[in-house]
């Protein structure tokens, strides 16, 4: 709950980039501003503390990023990361 959502546009533009799907972990308090900010493409989780155990609740289904850049996510790499793909 201590994150900013703010943070989520400019992070938002770097992963778009480089990963092919998404999936945004929130809380209760913080999912309708979350979910005014993240592209439709994004699946969201709600993490909720339950006697003292977080339970998580899925609200968006996951959908293929059509953002996604392959060779910017390959840049993302090690090389010895690079040898094994």
């Amino acid at each position: 709950d201590k994150d900013k959502i703010d943070r989520l546009a400019r992070q938002g533009d770097y992963y778009n980039k480089v990963f092919s799907k998404i999936t945004l972990v929130t809380t209760e308090r913080k999912l309708k501003e979350a979910l005014d900010k993240i592209p439709a493409f994004w699946g969201v989780i709600v993490a909720y503390d339950m006697k003292g155990v977080v339970k998580f609740r899925h609200i968006r289904k996951i959908s293929t990023n059509p953002l996604f850049d392959k060779e910017l996510a390959l840049a993302t790499l090690w090389k010895s990361e690079l040898t094994n793909v």
